[in-house]
């Protein structure tokens, strides 16, 4: 094996391995424990929704969600199939916006995550359909009880076709140490490949 093969191999290992764990932890590990289908194959839309086990004012009314500290952590995750327009000066970027409150029967708040999901969109002129499956975080109760789930999307310029929440227990959470570890991995490597891609540069001139 070559220096650039040495070099390469000593910066993609750490990487791959490092979005490996990253999908592990946010996507992989635990077992499922519940999905729900919010909004399942409509007619694309634009607007705004609300689902809610708590808020008789909401678009939709959902089921308060059973919650046990043996399945601690609990994983969060919310897909969004949405289509858009590609190329569309006035859709360079598509982007839709989330708010997620979990309760505990007193209506404490126990999880709160707000976020914006931002694409940029490439060139071309066709209608595109994308499915987005992001992590809302973990989650752990005290003690056995019904919990109440508040989610409100707002389309933004994407046009929304279906909306899910995957819950999974016993999830692993991400560790720092080894987070850390990982992306000191990578420096080693970054630094073998530009000194082998440079030293061919001076070579060719």
């Amino acid at each position: 094996m070559s220096k650039k093969q040495t070099a390469l191999c000593a910066l993609f290992l750490p990487l791959a391995i490092l979005i490996g764990y990253f999908l592990y932890v946010t996507i992989i590990s635990g077992q499922p424990y519940t999905s729900i289908n919010l909004l399942q194959n409509t007619k694309a839309q634009l607007g705004n929704f609300s689902f809610s086990s708590i808020d008789q004012s909401s678009t939709s009314k959902i089921d308060p969600l059973p919650l046990s500290p043996k399945g601690n952590p609990y994983r969060i995750n919310l897909t969004v199939g949405y289509t858009h327009k590609v190329g569309r000066a006035s859709l360079k970027q598509t982007e839709y916006s989330h708010h997620l409150t979990v309760r505990d029967p007193s209506g404490q708040i126990l999880k709160e995550s707000s976020k914006t999901y931002k694409k940029k969109n490439k060139l071309g002129g066709n209608t595109k359909l994308t499915v987005n499956t992001e992590s809302l975080g973990t989650l752990r109760v005290t003690k056995d009880d019904i919990y109440d789930l508040d989610l409100k999307v707002d389309s933004g310029n994407a046009e929304i076709h279906s909306i899910q929440l995957h819950i999974r227990k016993n999830v692993v959470e991400f560790n720092p140490i080894i987070l850390i570890l990982l992306i000191l991995s990578i420096f080693p490597g970054f630094i073998l490949t530009i000194k082998n891609f440079s030293k061919k540069e001076r070579i060719i001139n």
